[in-house]
């Protein structure tokens, strides 16, 4: 009965991005969301726990993962696969990785020092209609409405 509650809670806390405070750490908050190259990125938030709270920019505790440059190397990730900061971040990874919000993946081959691959574990979020871009009207378009 205590595995199974401690499993209950465990899932919990991953659904909702949870990591609990530790030493000096606050509690904090995973948030799943995508770069500029539209890849997987998680920032950690102060978890004040009030359904009020605002996770944006002014309110991150950190980035915890870090872009991908190389086209080749971006387009193998697979969802929600994204490079993490272990120069800076590694004791909280591994707090992620132990609360079942990241999963370490296998290095890719020349991968630089301080880095390591995972996969995030939080849902991404919900596309709406804000984040779509509209496309550019072509020139006919544009030509063809005077």
């Amino acid at each position: 009965r205590e595995l199974a509650e401690a499993v209950a809670a465990t899932e919990t806390r991953r659904r909702d991005g949870r990591l609990p405070a530790k030493g000096d750490r606050p509690a904090l908050r995973a948030r799943h969301s995508y770069d500029g190259f539209g890849k997987s990125v998680m920032t950690l938030y102060e978890d004040h726990e009030r359904p009020d709270a605002t996770n944006d920019a002014w309110d991150a505790w950190g980035i915890v993962t870090v872009p991908t440059h190389d086209k080749a190397t971006r387009d193998a990730y697979g969802p929600g696969d994204a490079l993490f900061d272990t120069k800076h971040y590694a004791d909280v990874l591994k707090d992620l990785v132990e609360a079942g919000l990241v999963t370490p993946l296998a290095a890719p081959p020349g991968l630089a020092k301080g880095r390591a691959l995972g996969r995030i574990e939080l849902p991404p979020p919900a596309e709406t209609a804000e984040d779509k871009v509209p496309a550019d009207p072509g020139l006919e378009d544009v030509v063809g409405s005077e």
